[in-house]
């Protein structure tokens, strides 16, 4: 038996944000995503939230808690944490298994908790996302399915040509899970239009008015000055200059992200290697993260001093460097499937020219709004000669940051795309309380 909704305040509904990998407040110092975001600001607007995801912290790899516990933030938001036994690799039967435990978890904690009046569920993972929607079905809940990596074709992406046959035969049930996800979804949400189509076309319907692109978003935070240096303080400590490009007179490049499977920065180091003495000493390019593929990197950069790696840095520290940096790497294999990923809108927020070797989407609003440059992943020669470009050309970076900065405004801060979905996500729960209200009606007057 659910419970009944508590939406008892004039205009307040209950949301639940269900994501498997997302960083939370709980975390200590970190950069929220999509439904961190979003929790705070529906909670601004009066709403009760709860987020769920996982005990296992997917970017750190080390647990938050050693079973399912709950944990209220404040009087409108509280974290629901689904126990799963972790892993050490992105891909791998450990990530299954934990995916499948985190969703037992959800089928057994869900029906004890509130009745919610609208909730959002993002794909991957498709084990939690397919019990939220049935979970929803059977309580009769508007749920928005949010289509933000495309599972399980990634898998699919990796494996070698002579594989794929084997591998889509491998992954028929998975296949089966997210049709069943899709088309069950009271309305699809994508971070692109090419991923929004990609969840109608397994959907198997046309678009309808409920079915809406949200892109990711960035919350641009603001430092004082006080924040400002300690940050400085502990870039330094990390072996970089970070008092102001006037120091070093160096161009900089910075790289934030996970270093796995789908990053391409060995196209950089390539490049890097294949310039005169002179420019590799006008250089710096700057790796923020760790990942899988950390010590494969530092390898492949051996002797190439242009090139450091920092490792994890914090929030406060990743701005500081971005106001001291001259163009964003936006880098991915060949095989990558992502279209429109957060780390250009991070690097869009801090007004930052972009490289980027993606093509799609965000191809386009590179050559669309005159900000950065793409160069097809793999290709040494057009590599080199965009960053001699970018390096040389300081009213070409000029252009492009105040392009950049004017697109991230109109298009990519948080205040302005979620403040939008936040929107949207109230007019779903009104219109889904008024057809309860007229079902109950019906049955009283009958």
């Amino acid at each position: 038996m659910v419970p009944e909704s508590v939406t008892n305040r004039a205009g307040c509904m209950r949301y639940w944000l269900i994501h498997a990998g997302e960083p939370l407040p709980i975390d200590g110092d970190v950069r929220l995503f999509r439904y961190g975001i979003l929790s705070s600001m529906l909670a601004d607007r009066g709403h009760d939230v709860v987020q769920w995801a996982g005990t296992f912290d997917h970017f750190l790899k080390r647990h938050r808690a050693l079973c399912s516990k709950t944990i209220r933030l404040d009087e409108n938001r509280q974290i629901e944490l689904l126990h799963g036994r972790g892993y050490r690799r992105h891909i791998g039967l450990d990530r299954i298994r934990t995916n499948r435990e985190m969703a037992l978890e959800f089928r057994r904690r869900a029906g004890a908790t509130d009745r919610p009046d609208v909730v959002v569920v993002s794909v991957p993972t498709l084990e939690l996302a397919d019990e939220a929607v049935a979970f929803c079905r059977r309580c009769s809940v508007p749920v928005v399915v949010d289509v933000r990596d495309l599972w399980p074709d990634v898998y699919l992406r990796i494996l070698p040509s002579g594989l794929k046959t084997m591998g889509r035969l491998a992954l028929m049930p998975a296949y089966r899970k997210v049709r069943r996800i899709c088309r069950e979804s009271t309305a699809l949400v994508g971070i692109s239009p090419g991923y929004l189509e990609w969840g109608l076309r397994l959907a198997g319907r046309k678009r309808r008015p409920s079915d809406r692109v949200f892109s990711h978003a960035y919350l641009k935070p603001e430092l004082s000055e006080i924040q400002r240096e300690t940050a400085k303080k502990q870039l330094a400590s990390k072996g970089l200059s970070a008092t102001g490009l006037s120091a070093t007179g160096k161009v900089r490049f910075c790289y934030f992200g996970t270093l796995g499977r789908s990053c391409g920065l060995q196209y950089i180091i390539d490049a890097v290697r294949q310039l005169t003495v002179e420019e590799q000493q006008a250089l710096e390019i700057v790796v923020c993260g760790t990942g899988p593929q950390l010590s494969e990197y530092q390898q492949m950069a051996e002797g190439v001093k242009s090139v450091q790696f920092l490792g994890r840095v914090s929030s406060p520290e990743l701005i500081a460097l971005m106001e001291v940096a001259d163009v964003g790497l936006a880098l991915y294999g060949t095989d990558s499937p992502q279209s429109l990923p957060n780390k250009p809108i991070e690097y869009m927020a801090g007004g930052l020219p972009i490289l980027s070797t993606l093509r799609g989407e965000l191809q386009t609003l590179l050559e669309d709004y005159d900000c950065g440059l793409t160069v097809p992943a793999g290709d040494n020669r057009a590599m080199i000669s965009a960053v001699r470009e970018l390096m040389r050309q300081k009213s070409v970076r000029a252009r492009f940051s105040r392009n950049v900065s004017t697109l991230y405004e109109q298009h990519f801060s948080a205040e302005q795309v979620y403040s939008k979905m936040i929107d949207y996500l109230e007019a779903l729960g009104n219109d889904a309380s008024r057809d309860e209200k007229r079902e109950t009606i019906c049955s009283v007057a009958a």
